[in-house]
């Protein structure tokens, strides 16, 4: 059985567990059939899905961590859950603070290395961030204007030249919350491999891209992150007139755009170490030829791995059609970790306790400053028509 299919079937699942749930008609003898029998098929899913993402990847056991799944079940809060059910038990797996590292920079793995999560979209956003903890609801810091280096070899004498920081302002990232829940069967719950499938396929993956969504899209408001395409949080230079018509051949293609923003922060001194695009967009580079009919990328047959001009290319359909992000994120932003991925168990939840059913809670707490925007460049992903 396929992944997706594996997923579809869990989606099933809750449903089902929903509407037995709000049936007020049948008996209690009738829903709590219904409900072992939704259990069993629960259970069947989810050790398929177990299944699947061991046989995906071998991780040797001298190097392998205990994922977040694998870590809750194993925990002695579970243990005691399972043996004594407890009303309510919560388990935080702690940031890693050793460095994962990836083709896009290191990053805190909040993820077991390997873990499929196909045919979801892969999370790659938030790895692109340096990670601090914190242990207050909200962090102030400086977000840096722009720096022109006067510096110069002066004669005696003669006045020193001054240097010239943009404005700067004191700005306020705010810690979110990013949550959701669902229930799951007394026999899901007593099967620590297929619960450990459970939480890490299922409610881990869909926490952790909503993060990665934020990241490049939230809005600001009062209960979202701020994404990289924000307002204010990235230097679009096509606005700005660092890269303008001019700079462009009428035969220039969107590589040669490419090229000017990566020169462009170069000749800030910042290198450049991604760029971010829609699938779309990308898809439109890929099918580009030259003059012979051939693919500038490689074609079909081609396995390189994504790049442009020697930066790695991420794509992400959290990123906006027809825009881009190009720059070193980790040095002009950082997230805050204030909680960790979160899982709680209640059995005392609505109806649970008469139902034998479980409420499962993943939660995370975290918020992004943005210190210096100037290193991330972004916009339309076209080349400009007017000067």
């Amino acid at each position: 059985m396929e992944n997706n299919d594996i997923l579809k079937g869990l989606e099933t699942i809750d449903a089902k567990i929903e509407d037995v749930i709000s049936d007020n008609k049948a008996s209690k003898s009738a829903i709590e059939a219904e409900i072992k029998r939704i259990g069993d098929e629960q259970v069947k899913l989810a050790k398929a899905l177990a299944d699947t993402a061991q046989k995906s990847v071998e991780v040797p056991a001298e190097t392998a961590s205990l994922s977040l799944g694998q870590a809750f079940t194993k925990s002695a809060a579970f243990e005691n859950f399972s043996n004594n059910r407890k009303a309510l038990f919560t388990f935080e797996k702690k940031a890693d603070t050793n460095a994962a590292t990836s083709d896009y920079g290191n990053i805190p793995a909040y993820r077991k290395p390997g873990m499929v999560v196909s045919p979801e979209a892969p999370l790659i956003i938030e790895n692109l961030f340096p990670h601090v903890p914190v242990t207050s609801n909200s962090v102030e810091y400086v977000k840096e204007g722009s720096f022109t280096n006067n510096a110069a070899l002066v004669a005696e004498k003669n006045d020193k030249p001054e240097s010239v920081f943009g404005a700067t302002s004191l700005a306020t990232a705010k810690i979110v919350t990013i949550a959701h829940w669902t229930r799951i069967t007394n026999q899901l719950a007593a099967d620590a491999p297929a619960l450990a499938a459970y939480i890490e396929q299922k409610m881990q993956y869909g926490l952790q891209a909503r993060v990665d969504s934020q990241l490049v899209t939230g809005t600001g408001g009062s209960t979202e992150l701020e994404g990289l395409l924000h307002a204010g949080n990235y230097n679009d230079p096509v606005t700005g007139k660092q890269i303008v018509a001019k700079d462009f051949a009428a035969d220039s293609t969107l590589f040669d755009f490419v090229l000017k923003n990566k020169a462009e922060l170069e000749g800030r001194y910042i290198t450049p170490e991604v760029i971010l695009l829609n699938p779309s967009d990308w898809t439109k580079l890929a099918m580009l030829k030259d003059g012979q009919k051939r693919y500038i990328l490689g074609g079909p047959q081609s396995v390189a791995t994504k790049s442009l001009w020697g930066i790695p290319v991420v794509t992400s359909a959290s990123v906006t059609a027809g825009k881009y992000i190009l720059g070193n994120i980790s040095l002009g932003a950082t997230v805050y970790d204030r909680q960790a991925l979160n899982v709680a168990m209640s059995d005392s939840d609505n109806v649970n306790f008469t139902q034998n059913l479980i409420t499962i809670r993943v939660e995370r707490r975290l918020g992004v400053a943005y210190e210096m925007p100037q290193a991330i460049n972004g916009g339309d992903f076209a080349i400009p028509v007017t000067a």
